[in-house]
């Protein structure tokens, strides 16, 4: 079983964060209960949404990812 989740999405498409909701209902439906979440807001060459603080409410571990920065992909491994 899986020990780890990552899920992605783009902070310029509002529908890649609203399909989140579905795959999580998949992880807790097929996955064990104390698998690590970790969420990963991609394109943040934009201030903080209020999407992170939604999803550390969640028990997700959460990070902000810009390509153009070469910001924080390290940090979550």
């Amino acid at each position: 079983l899986a020990e780890v989740i990552i899920f992605v999405y783009d902070v310029n498409r509002r529908s890649t964060e609203q399909s989140i909701s579905h795959y999580t209902e998949l992880v807790e439906h097929y996955c064990k209960e104390d698998i690590l979440k970790i969420i990963v807001a991609n394109k943040c060459d934009e201030p903080q949404n209020e999407t992170r603080s939604r999803f550390e409410d969640d028990d997700f571990r959460c990070f902000s990812t810009s390509n153009k920065r070469k910001d924080s992909i390290r940090d979550m491994f």
